[in-house]
């Protein structure tokens, strides 16, 4: 006969913080936007923006005046 373990209080909340931290990666990879990456791999001198459909769209900041 199997013994019935019960969970902890820290198990059920280490549980808890898993599903919540894959559902939010799974949130953010339904919608495309991976709010970590802004650049989508450019430098720093590029803006990009997600319009929501299709590729991001990117435009590179003015250069600086001397």
């Amino acid at each position: 006969m199997w013994r019935l373990h019960l969970l902890r209080r820290s198990d059920l909340l280490a549980i808890a913080v898993a599903l919540v931290a894959v559902g939010g990666f799974m949130l953010m990879a339904i919608n495309g936007q991976w709010r970590l990456l802004p650049n989508f791999g450019f430098g720093p001198d590029w803006h990009c923006t997600y319009v929501g459909k299709g590729e991001p769209i990117c435009a590179k900041d003015a250069p600086k005046p001397n």
